[in-house]
């Protein structure tokens, strides 16, 4: 539960509006943790209540079949979202929230979630629940009923699932439930990580876009196909905003697929006869390549034809999944956390050949504030410190898990990966004693380095203060007293006694007003660990670790650039590289203007900054 401050008082009105985010995944994957609540706190002008959700995923959350039926629950998953409501109800006004005004909002299979709490109980959930659903890029998969030939996977009706009867690849002990007369019982008995690396197999080895693990029709609560039950206009809750995305459906097609329409339409919807097929092929035969046809097939999954009319992202490419980062603000060295990425995924790709360390660090103004004050009485760099104090520990002590400190990779994405190369040029590419052997990059972006008491850096404050974005500059939430520092004889010591929300609220809002794209708190050159930069340092050959593998992706550049801007080139390349003087404008613009429009050659300059055309 996320709140607009430590003391919430509710209003004469009730209280405040409460917003319950549902994260997706496809059920089987995602988190809670993914999400900070806080985001749409600020979106919303510190005007609601957030609370983000946890549920049960994959075989855990959606197991189906007669003999869950009958001992067991079906959409255990939807069950505990539809708890985690009633909870909201009877709790939410001690946070300062309105129980009369809660809107359930979710992502993908989240918003699949939010559908089915909308036809839950044939569309009378009593008391109610919630008054507004909102649904974004909307998932809805095939939904059977629980003991349909589907589900069951060809099984008798009184087995368990078929998947969970086979030999695990990760696993050489056999774990067979088949022969047992209660199945249920023996797939209780099985060790959780056996069958958390099913989970994971079942998924990976279905055809591609096929959700193994999905709500089914189960009678009780989800007493029809939710189709049928919209159909009917029996819907809990008064109001819907539905939001797709331009291109849904190719996060589920395989783009080099080159079976025809009518041959993936017979795949992912089994039930089809003959005529079903032709009729629904000859929909699509017309739209293109057979990859393209087949996106738009998968694409009418996510309804989007059919919400187009309420809501559309379309900022390009509009993928599936992009316009998250619009709800929940992300900024490279300012969001992110080591609870996103379940280690153990890794280890099952290595065929549990690896240890895996996932490491976290100070962010934002607290891991990558700058200035002379900083270096003169704190920590330049604090965030890189945090990583490369993991790395010492990890050769202290990875060899107590079963890991050789002599083969240790590091490897980041996007910031993750720009934070990589400062460990291999760190202290002049000489570290000493080693911390790794390898290094690898994934879309490794590598913003202007500078200074730390470069005047870009100190936003042309007096080098003996601490950068001006700790000045109370930007409107605060009434409960946040107004704090200025730029009178202080001691600026870092005022900036220490701000209360930390204070700090964050300015942490969001400096990203937020700045130009698009552009990145406030990075790292510098702090003349002690970054010594020089980085490309001075690998344009030497000094490098730590003896091994560099660098990935980056085709499009880099483009989620820095504002994809509506009209802007020329030569603005753009001055708006992001303020050093730069005129004739290196015009140099640097001379290399991009005859690749398109403005917006694609800014995609490009950007590209660059994640080293496109250097990694490829």
């Amino acid at each position: 539960v996320y709140t607009p401050g430590n003391v919430v008082v509710a209003t004469p009105s009730g209280g405040l509006p409460v917003v319950v985010w549902i994260h997706g995944g496809g059920y089987i994957f995602g988190a809670a943790s993914l999400y900070d609540g806080a985001d749409l706190i600020v979106d919303s002008n510190y005007g609601i209540i957030t609370v983000v959700l946890q549920y049960r995923l994959g075989l855990f959350g959606f197991l189906p079949g007669e003999a869950v039926k009958e001992g067991g629950a079906l959409n255990a998953g939807l069950l505990d979202q539809n708890y985690a409501l009633q909870w909201v109800q009877a709790h939410i006004s001690k946070f300062g929230g309105d129980p009369m005004k809660v809107t359930i909002w979710g992502q993908s299979a989240g918003a699949g979630s939010v559908i089915q709490h909308v036809v839950a109980q044939g569309g009378n959930t009593q008391p109610p629940l919630f008054r507004t659903a909102m649904t974004s890029s909307t998932f809805v998969a095939s939904q059977y009923n629980y003991n349909d030939r589907i589900p069951e996977y060809g099984r008798e009706r009184n087995k368990a699932s078929l998947f969970i009867f086979g030999r695990s690849r990760a696993h050489t002990q056999t774990h067979s439930c088949g022969s047992s007369s209660d199945t249920l019982s023996c797939l209780r008995a099985i060790d959780v990580n056996t069958l958390q690396t099913l989970n994971y197999n079942i998924s990976l080895d279905g055809f591609y876009g096929m959700i193994p693990f999905v709500p089914v029709v189960d009678g009780t609560f989800i007493v029809e196909r939710p189709t049928v039950t919209l159909s009917k206009g029996r819907l809990n809750g008064k109001y819907l905003l539905a939001v797709v995305n331009t291109h849904e459906g190719n996060i589920l097609v395989n783009q080099s697929t080159t079976m025809n329409v009518a041959d993936f339409i017979r795949t992912i919807y089994p039930n089809f006869g003959p005529a079903q097929i032709t009729e629904a092929a000859a929909m699509y035969q017309n739209m293109g390549s057979n990859v393209n046809q087949a996106n738009n097939v998968m694409s009418d999954s996510f309804g989007e034809r059919a919400w187009k009319k309420q809501g559309l992202f379309a900022i390009p490419p509009g993928l599936h999944g992009m316009d998250v980062g619009e709800y929940f603000t992300s900024y490279t060295y300012i969001s992110g956390a080591a609870s996103f990425y379940d280690g153990a995924d890794l280890i099952m790709e290595s065929n549990h050949g690896v240890i895996t360390v996932v490491l976290q660090y100070r962010l934002g103004l607290f891991g990558f504030l700058a200035g002379e004050a900083i270096k003169e009485g704190g920590a330049l760099n604090a965030g890189l410190l945090d990583q490369n104090y993991a790395f010492q520990w990890v050769q202290a002590h990875i060899s107590h898990f079963g890991g050789d400190p002599t083969k240790v990779t590091i490897w980041g994405e996007s910031a993750g990966a720009s934070s990589v190369t400062q460990h291999i040029v760190a202290h002049g590419g000489n570290t000493q004693p080693p911390l790794f052997r390898a290094a690898m990059t994934s879309s490794m972006f590598l913003s202007s380095q500078y200074n730390y008491n470069d005047h870009t850096v100190q936003y042309g404050r007096e080098r003996n203060k601490a950068s001006p974005f700790t000045i109370n500059i930007w409107p605060l939430p009434s409960q946040y007293p107004p704090h200025s520092c730029s009178s202080s004889s001691d600026t870092l010591s005022c900036v220490r006694a701000a209360d930390v929300n204070t700090l964050q609220t300015l942490n969001y809002n400096t990203n937020l007003n700045g130009h698009h794209g552009t990145l406030t708190f990075v790292p510098v050159v702090d003349g002690t660990f970054i010594v020089e930069k980085p490309t001075v340092t690998l344009s030497k050959g000094r490098l730590n670790g003896n091994y560099l593998l660098a990935v980056v992706n085709s499009h880099e550049g483009n989620i820095f650039v504002n994809q509506s801007m009209t802007m020329n080139v030569a603005d753009f390349i001055r708006t992001i590289f303020p050093n730069f003087g005129p004739a290196q404008i015009t140099g640097a613009a001379a290399m991009y203007q005859d690749m398109g429009s403005n917006v694609n050659q800014a995609n490009l300059v950007m590209g660059e900054s994640f080293g496109e055309r250097a990694w490829k």
